[in-house]
């Protein structure tokens, strides 16, 4: 009796809709690939399989990156397995009868033995036999890439002892492949001696060698990770977190400065919203403030590095220089309009000041004291004394030498330093000599909670001021490293910068300036910045032009993107700043617990997980403001 062939399924005008929205420009045929809209796809396919096979080799295949690995599998019938095993053992044995190399004859003998006792296993135990077909699609953008691609999957397919192939002229069926059954090779295995002892413990799951527990995926994988790390595409020690209200995101951020810390390493913490001083007195750490006597900080002072010596002068110039050049930023961070004519006389006064107090190009000032540095009030001095002359009665007149537009350029840097002295607002907190010490300390927050009241500039140039203090804790910190003989006491720096988008955005130039220097250099000094926010759009207002491209680039250097919840209407900002993310990732993010995350560390390694926070911790810093005891 005939079997009858089941009938074909005819497609209807909504699957003809639908593979036009799936695929609207089709699929052209080749022989060894095919074209899939924009990309080239082609399969490699195992046909053979050592005779011994690892526990969870299958395991170590699904973590091939860019390839999808399918796997169709067929049970097969006892008596007929037994027939099969009965028929190769019958074939090994007559070639025994023909002439063999002593090699030959050896495999031969140990093929022999295995397939008895897969026999013996069959017919006397539980074993079973299952056929399957192992197929690996790749895919690239050009035939050439595809190629190349192909060439590295079946090299380390090959590295496991299994052979492949590129089904010629079979594009179309394999593609068919990826939603129907197809066990065409019905390559045989053992299903509890071998095939079992593929899958058992299969988990996504991250390991660094020295990471601490972050916390666990979905499939019971554990997470261990040290943002320290610096081997292969790990390049920076960076770190950006974002997470809307409720998240995780701060709980998070305060573990991992608690396991920085725990580790021997150092971290500053510039505290917008007095969210982290419950955590240093847990830590030891030390709260500091630039609005409190014992922390203020003299812009005016110049950096100072232990590596200056008196015949070091490229290092004593540079010093001098890139003082010169903070200084400059801070005022274009408090006057944002302030022009280029006004940027080059305030530097030139800037040099007449220093001069005054015998501070040059060629000093070497790490014998310079806090207190010998000029104030602000000198500054002014300064201007005033270009602006202005003294008559015999004490009366202060514009000097006839100065042009229009000079006295012009003077009057305004007198507006603007002068509100910073001791006659303007924010006197006592700028006009001052440096009090703070943190260089001793490996837990450092800055209270900045005050800032949350003033004026935009106003927190820009503080904010700023403080970044670049936390910045020159980083050379020493190099320095002492250079000098350890045991890699284990080397000390490593977070300087963790909460509420980012306050600082670096699209509408701060200068700002964006600083930020991408201190991302491109901090791994120089052993050290990272870590951003956090609770949006991603806070960063681009508008997602174009140059700052936008800076910005862009800034989250590219970035080496670590951590994405909690997130509010759907962020999904297309964060699509422009975390390329490395698909649509579909970034969308499941809406959908998150607290606590749950996305986890980029680089080189196209993506992993989601719980994590994990003690309850003890949370009682500490559970989210938001802290918790009083």
């Amino acid at each position: 009796m005939k079997k009858k062939r089941a009938p074909e399924y005819q497609m209807t005008e909504t699957d003809l809709m639908f593979l036009k929205l799936a695929l609207p420009r089709g699929i052209v045929k080749e022989s060894l690939y095919l074209r899939v809209n924009e990309s080239c796809c082609t399969f490699v396919i195992a046909y053979r399989y050592p005779s011994y096979m690892e526990d969870l080799l299958y395991a170590k295949l699904n973590e091939m990156p860019g390839v999808v690995i399918t796997l169709d599998v067929t049970p097969v019938n006892r008596g007929k397995a037994l027939r099969d095993i009965a028929r190769s053992m019958d074939e090994l044995r007559a070639r025994g009868s023909i002439s063999q190399s002593d090699g030959d004859a050896l495999n031969d003998k140990y093929e022999y033995q295995e397939f008895q006792d897969l026999h013996v296993g069959i017919s006397r135990a539980n074993e079973q036999i299952i056929s399957h077909t192992l197929r690996f699609l790749v895919v690239a953008s050009t035939p050439d890439e595809l190629k190349e691609k192909v060439k590295e999957v079946r090299e380390e397919l090959s590295l496991f002892g299994i052979e492949t192939y590129v089904p010629q002229n079979e594009m179309i069926p394999e593609y068919r492949t990826l939603i129907a059954p197809a066990d065409t090779v019905q390559q045989p295995l053992p299903l509890h001696g071998t095939f079992a002892r593929q899958f058992p413990f299969h988990h996504e799951s991250f390991m660094d060698k020295t990471g601490l527990y972050m916390g666990s995926t979905s499939s019971g994988g554990q997470v261990f990770l040290d943002t320290t790390v610096s081997e292969g595409q790990r390049n920076s020690y960076d770190l950006f977190l974002t997470g809307r209200k409720g998240s995780g995101k701060t709980a998070t951020m305060k573990s991992m400065i608690q396991h920085m810390i725990c580790c021997g390493n150092r971290v500053i913490t510039l505290d917008i919203e007095n969210e982290f001083t419950q955590l240093a007195k847990k830590l030891g750490g030390k709260v500091v403030s630039p609005f409190r006597p014992d922390s203020r900080i003299n812009i005016l002072e110049l950096p100072r590095n232990e590596e200056m010596v008196d015949d070091d002068t490229a290092a004593v110039m540079s010093a001098y220089s890139s003082g010169i050049s903070r200084i400059e930023t801070f005022f274009y961070q408090y006057v944002p309009q302030l022009t280029t004519l006004e940027a080059e006389e305030l530097k030139a006064n800037l040099h007449r000041l220093y001069w005054n107090f015998s501070i040059t190009e060629k000093s070497n000032l790490t014998e310079v004291l806090a207190e010998s540095f000029p104030r602000i009030t000198d500054l002014l001095t300064v201007i005033r004394d270009q602006l202005y002359v003294q008559d015999s009665a004490g009366k202060l007149s514009y000097r006839g030498s100065l042009s229009e537009n000079k006295k012009t350029v003077l009057e305004n840097l007198e507006s603007y330093v002068g509100s910073l002295s001791t006659e303007g607002v924010y006197g006592s907190l700028f006009d001052t000599h440096s009090t703070i010490n943190i260089d001793k300390e490996d837990f450092v927050v800055f209270d900045l909670s005050q800032l949350s009241e003033m004026h935009e500039r106003t927190y820009n140039a503080v904010f700023y001021n403080v970044l670049s203090i936390a910045w020159q804790q980083l050379p020493p910190n190099r320095i002492q490293n250079a000098r350890l003989t045991d890699d284990l006491d080397r000390k490593n720096i977070a300087i963790t910068v909460p509420e980012a988008h306050r600082f670096l955005n699209a509408e701060n130039p200068y700002g964006l300036a600083f930020m991408e220097k201190l991302v491109r250099r901090a791994r120089k000094y052993d050290a990272g910045i870590w951003f956090d926010s609770q949006s991603a759009r806070d960063f681009m207002p508008d997602a174009s032009g140059i700052n936008a491209d800076k910005i862009k680039t800034i989250f590219e250097m970035v080496q670590y993107k951590a994405i909690l919840q997130q509010d759907d209407s962020s999904i297309t900002a964060m699509e422009i700043l975390f390329p490395q993310f698909t649509r579909s990732e970034l969308e499941s993010t809406v959908h998150f617990l607290p606590g749950s995350m996305l986890l980029s560390i680089g080189s196209g390694v993506k992993i989601r997980f719980q994590k994990h926070i003690p309850q003890e911790d949370l009682v500490t810093f559970a989210g938001g403001r802290e918790r009083k005891k």
